[in-house]
């Protein structure tokens, strides 16, 4: 079908047309055809019909501008990703006294360091104190302002994130602190800065991609607009963000992020039971990770993918825990990065390590898109520490935010096994056997945890509460 209406791009193509050239010799439901072109604008990625009109009543139309391809596989040149990072101004922070004056210039400074660290951004400083209007000397489509109050023993800090083209505000945040800790101070307020302007830029910027045609995006803009998916963490999300994804990748093999995610993708789809767990699929799955791995060592989201899959995936734990290491250290003050390194040291059994991770990522933004994530790795640290009541309490909340995170649903019911809670238990099971959709005894199997005891005691648990082999 998808040929025969680029065939005909420009044309109103009705139901005997569509018949007449697809199915000649077989009786076809309306609702088949329009199942048919379900599919096709799922895998196209045209939710907002840009590509595919429908002409109520009368038939669809291919609306998009069609060329004879030349038979060329060169994918198309790479843009400079570098010069294409959105532009942040860090104002200096404003102040009242002369006392103030250098507290407030060396939270500007640290600010300044700290984000510049952070590869997807383009950071300016201004050298003297200025108001937000000075912004727009350095072209800067965002900036960062605050003000430092200082007064005996407390001191406080506001900031926010203004969007310089429309002079909206996408952030703002106070912090208090004490005086006498200024160095600790600093350092907490510049950490949850960064985290949060990070995320809050990256969701403005992808905004404005949103009702954009897919064909005129550039591998980032793909790839931002598949984060959007992948954070609804759903069947279908996630099987439009591998769509996007490998658009991305292959538009672009040499931007690092987007066969990260892509891999990141793929092994979700598995873990979750949407994807079967082939030779084929994991080998894809390792592949793409590689592949951004030699693209971009050093990018920080790029090393925490790579650490991640293989550990998930393969049982990799010592090059899992050398690359989150090295993610960690390129983006610590990053929620997602955190999330995976903490991951990957809860399956290796370093449950401390991953704990102290996995919190200070939900400290930099308890609002995150990813937090049922986090708090479904820290109920498997928990677990494997031996803290139940912890490991049911942040299942629980992932649940509360997404009921279909079959990873959650398990480590609840394991937990619950061990603490011998019958009815919470068989409710907890219920659940699991309503919403999983793979072979759940063979489940526990899949995950390579690094110490043979922790594989052991989740087969306990799971067991115990009925799902177990």
């Amino acid at each position: 079908m998808l040929i025969f209406l680029i065939e005909n791009s420009g044309r109103l193509l009705g139901r005997e047309d569509l018949m007449q050239a697809i199915w000649p010799d077989t009786t076809v439901a309306d609702e088949g055809i329009a199942q048919c072109i379900r599919d096709i604008r799922r895998a196209l990625g045209d939710a907002g019909q840009q590509l595919i009109r429908t002409v109520p009543k009368r038939g669809y139309v291919f609306a998009a501008d069609v060329a004879p391809y030349d038979g060329s596989d060169t994918p198309t040149p790479r843009l400079d990703y570098k010069e294409a990072r959105p532009t942040v101004i860090v104002l200096p922070f404003r102040f009242s006294t002369a006392h103030e004056e250098y507290l407030a210039a060396g939270l500007t400074e640290e600010l300044t360091t700290a984000l510049a660290r952070v590869r997807s951004l383009a950071i300016f400083s201004a050298s003297v104190a200025a108001p937000l209007a000075a912004a727009p000397a350095v072209a800067a489509e965002y900036a960062i302002e605050g003000r430092l109050l200082h007064s005996g023993r407390r001191i406080r800090v506001t900031v926010r994130l203004v969007a310089m083209r429309t002079q909206t505000v996408l952030w703002a945040n106070r912090y208090d602190g004490d005086a006498s800790e200024m160095f600790g101070f600093h350092e907490k307020v510049t950490a949850a800065i960064t985290g949060a302007v990070e995320t809050y830029l990256l969701a403005d910027e992808t905004e404005r991609i949103l009702d954009r045609n897919i064909s005129a995006l550039d591998s980032r803009d793909l790839f931002l607009r598949a984060l959007v998916n992948i954070q609804r963490q759903t069947v279908l999300s996630t099987s439009d963000a591998v769509t996007l994804l490998r658009r991305a990748t292959v538009r672009d093999p040499g931007y690092g992020p987007a066969p990260a995610m892509l891999s990141m993708c793929l092994l979700q789809q598995m873990a979750q039971g949407w994807r079967a767990y082939h030779p084929d699929a994991i080998a894809e799955t390792l592949g793409f990770a590689q592949q951004a791995l030699a693209a971009d060592p050093h990018d920080a989201l790029v090393l925490g993918v790579a650490g991640f899959v293989p550990t998930w995936l393969a049982g990799n734990h010592e090059l899992g825990a050398e690359l989150s290491a090295r993610a960690t250290s390129a983006g610590k003050h990053s929620v997602m990065i955190l999330a995976m390194t903490g991951a990957v040291s809860s399956i290796g059994g370093d449950t401390e390590e991953a704990v102290g991770r996995l919190e200070r990522a939900i400290q930099l933004d308890q609002a995150s898109p990813i937090a049922a994530r986090l708090h479904t790795n820290l109920a498997g640290a928990h677990f494997f520490a031996g803290r139940y009541d912890l490991a049911v309490q942040w299942a629980r909340r992932a649940l509360a935010a997404t009921p279909d995170y079959t990873v959650a649903r398990l480590y609840l019911v394991a937990a619950l096994g061990l603490q011998g809670d019958t009815a919470a238990v068989q409710q907890a099971v219920a659940e699991v056997q309503a919403r999983q959709v793979s072979e759940l005894p063979h489940w526990p199997g899949r995950i390579p945890f690094r110490h043979s005891w922790m594989q052991e005691m989740l087969d306990d648990g799971l067991r115990r509460g009925g799902l177990g082999r």
